[in-house]
């Protein structure tokens, strides 16, 4: 199960003011990302997400949208599950607790290139956007039960 909330970021821009369906799938003539989230990210403020699985990969399909997030001053806020691929969870790891070495890097010190490193660098992204506290991510799991 898939979870999503987004609020928008000020009266004078509205989710209304979109053209949006009551579903996409990605065998649809709309897509998703370019249909959903991408107009509904450049508008919002919040994004909290639950999911069974993530992978910052997803992140390839939204750069244009998260460009906006940002610009916004944006937050997003994860919970997904403790599978992780490797490189997500070292990025999360070093987002967490060294933040300044991915701040000295000067990753995506050019935000305009966003979209590219959301395809390119997604996992480096990850890092990026939880050592600047765009990103607020939580990890759940369940413990087996004693019966």
């Amino acid at each position: 199960m898939i979870s999503y909330k987004m609020v928008i970021s000020n009266m004078s821009l509205s989710f209304s003011d979109l053209h949006l369906e009551r579903k996409y799938t990605t065998e649809g003539e709309l897509s998703p990302s370019k249909d959903f989230y991408n107009p509904v990210l450049s508008r919002a403020i919040l994004y909290q997400r639950v999911a069974g699985y993530f992978s910052s990969s997803s992140f390839a399909f939204i750069g244009d949208g998260l460009y906006s997030f940002i610009q916004n001053n944006g937050k997003m806020q994860f919970i997904f599950n403790v599978q992780l691929l490797e490189e997500d969870y070292k990025q999360i790891e070093l987002g967490l607790s060294h933040p300044e070495k991915i701040i000295e890097s000067k990753f995506l010190s050019d935000l305009s290139t966003i979209e590219d490193e959301c395809v390119k660098n997604h996992a480096k992204l990850l890092g990026w956007l939880l050592a600047h506290n765009i990103l607020d991510v939580k990890i759940g799991y369940l413990e087996p039960s004693i019966t």
